[in-house]
């Protein structure tokens, strides 16, 4: 005998886990003293670009909305995520 819409509903089923995308890391790795060196000198760099690009905003005006302030202020924008995912990695 065939099974009803009201028959499938009653069914047991089990909660699914949620799938985890990436498993967790089990062995940490140690990196490089001169990778390190170089990502401390691109972090300054970094840094000092991000500073001096501030300072030209200023005095270039906040209020200022020209096509070649947005489009800086965007890649600065984009310069400080770049910064704070090597800080974290």
């Amino acid at each position: 005998m065939p099974e009803t819409g009201t028959d499938r509903g009653r069914r047991a089923t089990r909660p699914r886990r949620p799938i985890h995308p990436l498993p967790r890391q089990r062995e940490h790795k140690p990196v490089a003293k001169p990778t390190m060196a170089a990502r401390e000198r691109i972090l300054n760099q970094l840094s000092d670009l991000i500073t001096a690009c501030e300072e030209l905003f200023e005095e270039h005006g906040v209020e200022c909305c020209c096509e070649g302030y947005c489009l800086v202020s965007n890649v600065v924008g984009s310069l400080r995520v770049f910064r704070m995912i090597l800080e974290i990695t």
